[in-house]
């Protein structure tokens, strides 16, 4: 826009110049023409009143005679230039002495007058002109473009407005809308079209949470009639050691699927809003202690080492089943995703408003392209060509559990052949976290203070 308007005042300032030189050009005739008339009756009245013609200081005359004497009266013109202007009857420019001059050469009697306007005003004029155009033109493009910034940011403004209330919009607030400006133009399309895709998306999130609590409440009942049918085919004693093992395989699975509907059921119910019970004053390392004592077996079945290190003074509020299956996933994963003799640290940290759960293990890294598909739900993580079995909604849970406590849950940097989840939740009277950026805590590793094993040595200890 500083270019154009550049170029447009560069233009204008010649076309000015273009247009004022030819009417100064004309002014300086008409006066050539009126001092001609004015000289031919002063000849006719008197040779003598001629001499004394000087009233104008820019006007210049001689006369021509005749026979091609060049009279000695006169003023500023030169006999060379009175002689080369006298065929010419037309004005035009010349030069004489360094001078330039706008002449013409008129008819008085046999003789020939020739008048001769200096330039010099003129030139000033331009001159000054240009200078003008010169000192205006840098003020007028700063100007141009001071008020070309001001009036981008105030057209702008709105759609920042509108961008930013497009940003705050989560997939909970799908019923949010965006203002809808008054004005008939193209920001209120834009307004309008984005509540209509908000409209759009809210009833198809709508629909699939719907389904997925409906289809997971409708699948309780008929597993549980399975699984209770199984567990009486078990018991008949008449029965196969082939159709046992089968039976046996099958009440696996239904346990898998159930736990599956259960899962998703839950996770429906943290869509909706409605995850979590009643909250209550919680001490988490307490709740830490006996949900570590209970890893434990996990740790021994898989020869995996269970240490904590549990600062006290972590008091939260929340649903404690909820907690309890949020940190029993963790620690099964841990252990789940481990090699054997290897080890699972939990270290519990308590700042100024923020508890930190930070678990690491020492199981197979995850590659960086997986890293940002771990909460994914549906989404198995195989490491080293390996499935570890799971049906993939376990950390998808556990990460609504913890941002419905307000707070969240991160896969942190470890070291080499670490692998490293933070937990941060809110103490008791702090902010919620969730929705916020958390820092990731200090590094992992125990401090020398006394963490010995939870629950007695295992078998790889």
């Amino acid at each position: 826009m500083v270019l154009c308007a550049t170029g447009a005042l560069v233009l204008f300032g010649l076309g000015t110049l273009l247009i004022l030189r030819p009417g100064l050009w004309q002014l300086m005739d008409e006066e050539l023409a009126e001092e001609a008339i004015e000289f031919q009756s002063a000849w006719a009245e008197a040779d003598t009143a001629v001499e004394a013609w000087s009233h104008h200081p820019w006007l210049g005359w001689r006369i021509l005679r005749a026979d091609g004497a060049v009279l000695p009266v006169g003023l500023h013109l030169s006999d060379e230039l009175v002689r080369r202007v006298a065929p010419r009857r037309g004005p035009h420019n010349e030069r004489d002495d360094g001078q330039r001059w706008r002449v013409q050469a008129f008819s008085l009697g046999q003789d020939t007058l020739i008048l001769g306007h200096n330039r010099a005003v003129m030139d000033i004029l331009v001159n000054r002109l240009l200078w003008a155009y010169a000192y205006a033109l840098p003020v007028a493009v700063g100007v141009i473009a001071l008020l070309g910034m001001w009036a981008g940011r105030r057209a702008i403004r709105p759609l920042g407005r509108l961008a930013h209330e497009v940003a705050t919009i989560g997939p909970s607030e799908l019923d949010r809308r965006v203002p809808v400006p008054p004005t008939q133009d193209t920001l209120q399309q834009l307004a309008l079209v984005f509540n209509a895709m908000l409209e759009r998306l809210q009833q198809a999130f709508t629909q699939s949470r719907n389904f997925a609590g409906d289809a997971s409440h409708e699948l309780r009942t008929p597993l549980t009639i399975m699984r209770g049918e199984v567990e009486t085919l078990l018991r008949t004693p008449a029965m196969s050691a082939d159709a046992r093992s089968r039976l046996i395989s099958l009440q696996e699975e239904i346990a898998r699927l159930d736990r599956i509907t259960e899962h998703l059921l839950q996770l429906a119910r943290f869509d909706a809003g409605q995850g979590l019970g009643q909250r209550v004053a919680i001490d988490l390392g307490g709740l830490l202690t006996g949900i570590t004592e209970d890893a434990e077996l996990l740790a021994a079945a898989r020869a995996v080492r269970l240490e904590a290190a549990l600062e006290p003074g972590a008091a939260i509020m929340g649903d404690a089943d909820h907690l309890r299956r949020l940190l029993l996933n963790l620690l099964d994963n841990a252990t789940r995703y481990n090699r054997p003799g290897g080890y699972v640290r939990c270290v519990l940290s308590v700042g100024e408003e923020t508890a930190r759960i930070t678990l690491t293990n020492s199981g197979p890294p995850i590659p960086p392209g997986l890293r940002t598909r771990l909460f994914e739900r549906f989404y198995r993580a195989t490491r080293d060509g390996a499935d570890a079995g799971g049906h993939g909604l376990g950390l998808s849970l556990a990460r609504q559990i913890a941002r419905a406590h307000g707070g969240e849950l991160r896969l942190g940097e470890a070291g080499a052949g670490e692998v490293t989840f933070e937990l941060s939740l809110p103490l008791a009277g702090a902010p919620a976290l969730a929705g916020q950026d958390v820092p990731p805590g200090p590094p992992a590793p125990l401090p020398d203070l006394p963490a010995a094993p939870c629950g007695g040595p295992s078998p790889a200890a």
